[in-house]
């Protein structure tokens, strides 16, 4: 991989995923489904620090930043991947990611899935949509 391949996947992908995830492990608290999974929660449970007062986080930062940062890495993903081909299919899965995460929501505002609706989550997909396109300089027509 070539420096400059190093350092993409290093800042836009590898970072913003570890953050993300290091808020699910360590500043989440676990009644979320992916805890349920018995292996997870054995790995969670021994280092999960018990010291951590979520009370003084503001929501957005424990449960809509993850997902934001998430999004980022992957929308990241599928740039370099489409190397900045201007075809359809390459804008498609481009916006794949935002464009699930955003029906998620909706289906969640609906009832036809467990969860809780934030218009905050919507928001926060947006810009980071528009964020990983100005950024990266994405052309989608």
């Amino acid at each position: 991989m070539k420096k400059s391949q190093t350092y993409f996947f290093t800042i836009h992908v590898f970072l913003p995923l570890v953050i993300g995830l290091c808020f699910y492990i360590f500043i989440r608290p676990t009644n979320i489904i992916l805890f349920h999974i018995p292996l997870l929660q054995e790995v969670v449970a021994s280092i999960k620090p018990n010291t951590i007062n979520t009370l003084l986080l503001p929501n957005f930062l424990l449960y809509t930043l993850p997902d934001a940062l998430w999004l980022y890495a992957f929308m990241c993903v599928m740039i370099w991947l489409w190397q900045k081909q201007n075809t359809y299919t390459a804008i498609l899965w481009i916006l794949a990611a935002p464009l699930l995460a955003i029906s998620l929501e909706v289906l969640q505002y609906t009832g036809h899935l467990s969860g809780t609706f934030d218009v905050l989550d919507i928001v926060s997909y947006l810009l980071t949509c528009l964020l990983v396109i100005a950024i990266h300089n994405v052309k989608l027509f």
